[in-house]
């Protein structure tokens, strides 16, 4: 795993160039990289054309839709509460 600190303003697609050339030179046995569909386009093509990496994008899971079950209405939460209240320990 490699880890760039870039400022702000430079963008995620250039920070990748310079990380993806800093892994070829420090471990040219890795030949594939994974990474966010954010980064395809001319950074798949740059990869294979100048540093021989295979560069596989993946899109995000769908999203799936949570289930909510509704509150119960606030009278009968009320009348749980007041039902399993303990007396209090000293008079």
């Amino acid at each position: 795993m490699m880890i760039t600190v870039t400022p702000a303003d430079t963008t995620d697609r250039y920070a990748a160039r310079e990380l993806l050339w800093h892994l070829r030179l420090t471990q040219p046995q890795i030949t594939q990289v994974w990474a966010d569909s954010s980064y395809a386009g001319q950074l798949v093509n740059w990869a294979d054309d100048r540093l021989w990496l295979t560069l596989r994008t993946r899109l995000p899971p769908p999203r799936r839709e949570r289930l909510r079950h509704p509150a119960p209405p606030l009278e009968s939460r009320a009348n749980h509460r007041l039902a399993n209240e303990r007396p209090p320990k000293r008079p």
